[in-house]
């Protein structure tokens, strides 16, 4: 360059500024202190820190953060005397250069001052700024420190929420693991039936009223104590957790029980026998009557009046009923049972409807599975002229149904009250001896006199027998045991009795029970040498001053023809089935009568309900629920199981009741035309069945089913029930209009009071007082001079205005309406009161009218 001397000699210029000498050591940046924090207090973690802390630990921060300002103080001198040692070789070319110019040190010399001057300004700009950050700092972490504390404080009460929540789960579970171990215990002590009300109740008292849930078992159970006693059992729900009475009714209304046989038990008993032995599936089918209440009731939701002769399928009668009979199927070998079918009749059932019953309902048990040996019945008329009718002998004691023998037995609990009603009324012969009753009161009056008796048992009650005690079997069986037996024979030795009286022991002695026949029958019991020798005698028993020609009583004649049809019966399971023993105490009507006793011990006492009270509690019965026969009951405790029980009616796939009444109509057949055989099959009369019984005995043959259908009632053999429904019969199934009912005798006054109801319900829908019936009138505004309106006039409180509350003045168009649909209904109620879809006949005959 042409401006620079080589030969020139640097210079030695006071810089601001001067670079630091090579020859020293630079000295190392001092490393940041760290930040310590204050101890932890846990207890007092949730208390906010105070002022004084705050302004501690604030001063602290400021006192950190100087140092880190003074640090990098020091950092920037240390880059001020690195600047300042390139300044001062830059002076040094300077001033290698300055010599050829001074104006250029005046200028250097103005810019250095200048540069001092923006350097203390930069100085007061860093320290404000430091300071503002100093307190920023500090009040975070004043914010900080308090976020840290209450953090702290929610992961402790975290803590403290989990480990109480461990500390109830293992309560709990200890607790459970107690309830458990108690239920075990109880579980062993308690019986199953107890055990199951206690765990229920447990379950149920930790759950509100809306929450109950109920098993079937224990609406079984709960149904059974309903039905026990309505009283009871509403006070027992004041105490315990029950089901409501409306949860009991609607559980029972699942279950649909009609007259005839029930479709719904028979399909359900099929599925049960599918996987019996075949010797389970032997069986016998019991039958018998009951005495009801003559009442009616109108059914709404069905449509119908109940309390009428009804024998199933639609087959109803306006007789009223009062009389039920059942049927019932019980084991042979098995030790179960079950209803399967009842009816409703007027009186006694006819013998030709119980024998088309009896058919069907034998036909039905072997669609079923089962197969019908034995027919059981007591020596009621209705049926011995149906055996009559049958063909069945003491010789040949049994009938066929579709080429299948069904063998006949006397009920004997029967036939021992006969037997003693015989001897107490009229006396026996045997052989030319009498036993009267006389015998028996002797005894009785020389032992009831006596300090140690001969017969201890023997009582009042037994020889002189109030009302319905001679229906009581333990009384007729006590008195034709063998301790009475052998009290007459020691009554005739003590007292020298010779002659006719000597031989008045020789009949209960004959009927003497043995220990030997407690048994079942086998090929090696006493029962056969036993029938063999009764056989022989029974035939010469005959009643005092009977005819030596004369027919023997039917009880006598039964006894025969029972141990007959139980040898060839016995023979029968012999050769087909290879059975080994025989229970006779099976071969009764005690299960049938158990299952009518329970149906009377309704609420304690109801020796005659009427038909719907016997259908509710035929169906409680028939579904398995659990009842106890009285300690005074006149039968034994069969101790049989009902084949199907409650939960097998209440499952899903059982159907609900029908309460359409054009669904029952279209089902019974109600809609057919009536025909004349329709009209005798379904009101078969005692007059007629006397007549057809009287023929067959005089021609010797039995009047077939065929001939009685085509049977034609002449002058003379109609019936009176035959020419009433020929008379109220209709082709339409209506009620013909040519019927003259008796005069309805009224003076109108509560026909006019009906129809001031009849007004007020259907205008006080409407906010207009007359309503939309402007036209026709149906309220008047002043009351009538007519005499009908004169029991409304004094029955109201106030004076009569329409619109306002009270009675309602019907118009005179009105009342004559309901006069006139008066007349229609008992003009035609008494052909249809016994029909299904009565409220519809009824409104299409007053659709007439209108």
């Amino acid at each position: 360059h042409g401006g620079l001397k080589w030969d020139a000699v640097p210079t030695i210029i006071d810089a601001p500024n001067p670079p630091p000498p090579l020859d020293i050591e630079r000295k190392r940046k001092p490393p940041k202190s760290r930040q310590e924090l204050p101890c932890k207090k846990r207890k007092q973690s949730h208390v906010p820190p105070s002022e004084k802390d705050s302004v501690a630990g604030s001063s602290s921060q400021e006192q950190v953060n100087e140092e880190a300002v003074a640090g990098s103080s020091s950092q920037e001198q240390v880059n001020e005397e690195a600047v300042a040692g390139s300044s001062s070789q830059e002076q040094v070319n300077e001033e290698a250069v300055a010599g050829s110019s001074s104006q250029e040190q005046v200028n250097e010399e103005a810019v250095a001052g200048s540069s001092s001057m923006r350097e203390r300004h930069i100085e007061d700009v860093v320290y404000s700024s430091v300071r503002q950050r100093h307190r920023t700092a500090a009040a975070e972490c004043s914010l900080t420190l308090k976020i840290r504390a209450l953090k702290s404080q929610v992961s402790k009460l975290r803590a403290k929420v989990k480990h109480l929540q461990r500390q109830k789960v293992s309560k709990g579970k200890k607790e459970l693991t107690k309830k458990e171990l108690m239920m075990k215990e109880l579980q062993h002590l308690l019986p199953a039936k107890v055990y199951a009300f206690v765990s229920t109740q447990l379950q149920m008292s930790q759950r509100k009223c809306q929450g109950y849930r109920w098993t079937t078992q224990d609406k079984a159970f709960f149904l059974s104590l309903w039905h026990a006693s309505p009283k009871c059992y509403r006070l027992l729900c004041k105490v315990f957790s029950m089901p409501s009475v409306r949860t009991l009714q609607k559980t029972c209304q699942a279950v649909d029980f009609k007259t005839g046989f029930n479709t719904n038990i028979l399909s359900t008993m099929r599925k049960a026998m599918e996987t019996t032995k075949p010797i389970d599936k032997l069986c016998a089918i019991v039958t018998d009557e009951m005495s009801l209440k003559e009442a009616v009731h109108y059914n709404e939701a069905a449509d119908r009046v109940e309390g009428f002769e009804d024998f199933g399928k639609g087959q109803r009668t306006p007789y009223v009923a009062n009389y039920a009979s059942g049927f019932m199927v019980r084991g042979l070998f098995t030790k179960w049972k079950q209803l399967f079918g009842y009816c409703f009749t007027s009186g006694p059932i006819p013998h030709v409807r119980l024998q088309s019953m009896l058919f069907d309902g034998i036909r039905e048990l072997r669609k079923a599975g089962m197969e019908c040996l034995v027919f059981i019945c007591d020596q009621a008329a209705g049926n011995r002229a149906m055996l009559t009718r049958l063909g069945v002998t003491k010789e040949q004691p049994f009938f066929s149904v579709d080429g299948i023998r069904v063998f006949c037995l006397w009920d004997p609990p029967h036939l021992i009250k006969n037997i003693r009603n015989n001897w107490r009324r009229h006396g026996f012969v045997l052989d030319g001896n009498e036993i009267t009753w006389d015998i028996l009161e002797d005894l009785y009056a020389y032992d009831s006199h006596q300090e140690i008796r001969l017969c201890c048992r023997l009582t009042k009650k037994h020889v002189h027998l109030p009302p319905f005690a001679s229906m009581r079997v333990r009384l007729a069986t006590q008195v034709l045991s063998h301790s009475v037996a052998v009290g007459i024979k020691a009554l005739t030795d003590i007292k020298g009795l010779t002659g006719q009286h000597q031989q008045n022991w020789r009949l209960p002695d004959s009927l003497k029970d043995s220990h030997k026949l407690k048994c079942a029958i086998s090929d090696a019991s006493a029962h056969f040498p036993f029938f063999d020798k009764c056989l022989e005698w029974l035939p010469r028993l005959k009643l005092v001053g009977a005819n030596s020609n004369k027919k023997q009583i039917p009880c006598v004649e039964g006894w025969q023809h029972n141990i007959l049809c139980l040898k060839m019966l016995w023979s029968d399971l012999r050769q087909r089935h290879q059975v080994s023993f025989l229970l006779t105490n099976r071969l009764n009507q005690d299960c049938l009568e158990n299952a009518f006793s329970s149906i009377r011990a309704r609420g304690g006492n109801r020796d005659n309900p009427d038909s719907v009270q016997f259908e509710c509690e035929y169906r409680a019965v028939a579904t398995g629920l659990m009842f106890s026969n009285s300690e005074k009951t006149n039968c034994e405790q069969d101790l049989d199981a009902l084949l199907l029980q409650f939960s097998t009616y209440v499952s899903h796939e059982s159907p609900q009741v029908i309460v359409d009444p054009k669904r029952i109509m279209e089902e019974h057949g109600y809609y057919r035309v009536a025909t004349d055989f329709d009209i005798m099959d379904c009101t078969e009369v005692r007059e007629r069945e006397n007549f057809l019984v009287c023929e067959s005995e005089k021609s010797g043959q039995v009047v077939s089913k065929d001939q009685l259908s085509t049977f034609s009632n002449s002058e003379g053999e109609c019936s009176a029930r035959n020419s009433y429904l020929q008379e109220h019969q209709s082709s339409d199934g209506v009620l013909s209009s040519d019927i003259n009912p008796p005069p309805f005798d009224h003076d109108g006054n509560g026909l006019v009071y009906i129809a001031g109801y009849i007004a007020d319900k259907v205008v006080g829908k409407f906010a207009d007082p007359e309503g939309p019936c402007k036209e026709c009138k149906v309220l008047s505004t002043h009351v009538p001079t007519d005499p009908r309106y004169t029991f409304l006039k004094d029955k109201q409180y106030t004076d009569l205005v329409l619109g306002e509350k009270g009675l309602k003045v019907p118009s005179t168009a009105l009342v004559d309406l309901v006069v006139a649909l008066e007349a229609n209904f008992r003009k035609h109620i008494n052909s249809v009161v016994h029909s299904v879809g009565l409220g519809k006949k009824l409104f299409t005959s007053g659709m007439e009218v209108v």
